[in-house]
């Protein structure tokens, strides 16, 4: 097609040989960055999903500190309200 589509420009002149190669190179380089976007689409929806799974870790991590820190807490409460009631 490629190949028509030039020969058949040549007779019409200089200017739609010219129009005709811009066009084809414009329809290649399209098609090399459509390709590109898509691989690094690939590559970004990878790394979210990475970073999705350790924040998530995180998040459980955090929760799992908190509940401690909650139970560190309630003991040193139950200790200091022990220690208060002996004190009388």
């Amino acid at each position: 097609m490629e190949q028509s589509m030039i020969e058949s420009a040549t007779q019409q002149g200089i200017w739609a040989v010219l129009f005709i190669s811009l066009y084809l190179y414009q329809l290649r380089e399209g098609k090399r960055r459509e390709s590109e976007s898509k691989t690094r689409e690939e590559k970004l929806t990878d790394f979210i999903s990475e970073m999705l799974k350790q924040f998530e870790g995180l998040s459980r991590q955090y929760e799992n500190i908190s509940d401690d820190v909650q139970e560190i807490k309630s003991e040193l409460i139950g200790k200091s309200k022990k220690a208060v009631v002996h004190r009388s």
